[in-house]
């Protein structure tokens, strides 16, 4: 291999999907090369940088309880707020 990646082979190597890969060039995350007006070559250290600082975030001590809480929150705060809100109806009427 040269210095330089498919799309395909940053689509492998990374173990995204070609949508991710795509939101993360509009991001500016990732720098594609455009060959004919299509984004097709990316440059395999920056690639190989990438992936690392990926698994360092996933290995982060912060993605234990406090991560899994705010995405609990987030998904479900309707139905919490809800429930509280349907609580304290219920007591102030039966009070």
């Amino acid at each position: 291999m040269d210095g330089m990646l498919s799309l395909k082979e940053v689509i492998d190597y990374l173990e995204l999907d070609q949508v991710e890969v795509e939101e993360l060039v509009r991001r500016g995350r990732l720098n594609a090369y455009k060959i004919g007006g299509v984004y097709l070559r990316f440059r395999k250290d920056q690639i190989i940088d990438f992936k690392s600082t990926l698994r360092k975030r996933i290995e982060s001590p912060f993605n234990g309880f406090f991560v899994k809480a705010v995405n609990y929150w987030s998904f479900n705060r309707v139905y919490i707020l809800s429930a509280v809100l349907f609580g304290l109806v219920i007591y102030i009427l039966f009070r």
